[in-house]
């Protein structure tokens, strides 16, 4: 099959480890990236050589012959660099969250892109897949409770180099959009609409969260949240489903246990969505990415529970 077109908006951490993923990957052809940093476009260049640099982000997205953007790029960038696919005609792939305000969620929705999906990993990751398979056919019982639990050290975590300086800013930053918002679409596909019952936030002026402490309503049961900066830990993260007759956990990112059952070994997702991101570009059956409802439905929740 003929090779999808594909320009990189963002050379940050992400943006970098898609842009090898995508040069790994059979279906596609990077056709050029975009960041306003030099430095960032210069390891982009220093890690992929022959990678085309655009002085633009409007510029890339006018390239003749594209056919799809990868957008990652800080959040409050994401309604403009929409736009620009839109404008394009082309194919998208966003990076999570789809906004940092509600008035930018809005503004996203009524785009009504025809050919967009958000980048949640869990969307197509094989663990996913599993849980949801225990979920639907109750495997594991009727639902008793779920919770999802988050630990850091610090944040911005020190591997999130030059991002720290708008992920350790409230407008933008945050666990709670940057994290938990990955657990808040898994329970969205396990459970349906999840409604706010109450929550608990603790931030210091100009800071961004440090602790939250949350209750969700759906129409099964109850889920719990527990997400904290702590200091002197290691880093950790838990989604555990509690059923009447066992329980299933998926922990550490993408280790899941069930009971009963043999573990999911671990794996990257990066290369399944964008087998996923192919499928949908060529009109193949459901690839189960993540939509810009979906999409939507996280990042209000998440503007809710900051608010």
């Amino acid at each position: 099959m003929q090779e999808i077109r594909i320009g990189v908006i963002g050379a940050g951490t992400m943006g970098l480890r898609v842009l090898q993923a995508l040069k790994a990957h059979r279906a596609y052809k990077v056709a050029g990236i975009y960041d306003p940093d030099a430095g960032a476009q210069a390891r982009a260049h220093a890690l992929v050589p022959d990678l085309p640099l655009s002085a633009s982000a409007a510029g890339l997205s006018r390239q003749p012959g594209l056919d799809a953007l990868y957008i990652a790029s800080p959040p409050a960038f994401h309604l403009e660099h929409l736009r620009l696919a839109r404008d394009a005609g082309v194919a998208v792939l966003c990076e999570k969250p789809l906004a940092a305000s509600l008035a930018d969620v809005a503004a996203i929705d009524r785009l009504a892109l025809p050919r967009c999906a958000v980048n949640f990993p869990f969307a197509c990751l094989p663990a996913v897949r599993r849980l949801q398979d225990i979920t639907g056919s109750g495997a594991i019982g009727a639902f008793a409770e779920a919770r999802i639990t988050l630990r850091f050290a610090q944040w911005p975590r020190g591997w999130q180099g030059g991002a720290a300086e708008w992920l350790g800013m409230p407008e933008q930053g945050g666990f709670t959009r940057e994290v938990l918002s990955h657990f808040l679409f898994l329970a969205l596909r396990l459970f349906g609409p999840l409604d706010l019952a109450s929550y608990q936030l603790e931030r210091a002026p100009g800071k961004t969260e440090t602790a939250l402490r949350a209750q969700l309503r759906h129409a099964a049961g109850v889920l719990d949240i527990d997400a904290a900066v702590r200091g002197a830990i290691e880093d950790a993260n838990c989604f555990e489903w509690q059923g009447s007759r066992g329980s299933a956990r998926l922990h550490d990112w993408y280790r899941f246990e069930a009971t009963g059952m043999a573990p999911v070994a671990p794996v990257d997702p990066t290369p399944y969505t964008l087998d996923a991101f192919a499928r949908a570009f060529r009109g193949q059956a459901d690839a189960g990415l993540a939509t810009v409802s979906e999409a939507r439905q996280v990042a209000e929740l998440v503007e809710r529970l900051l608010a």
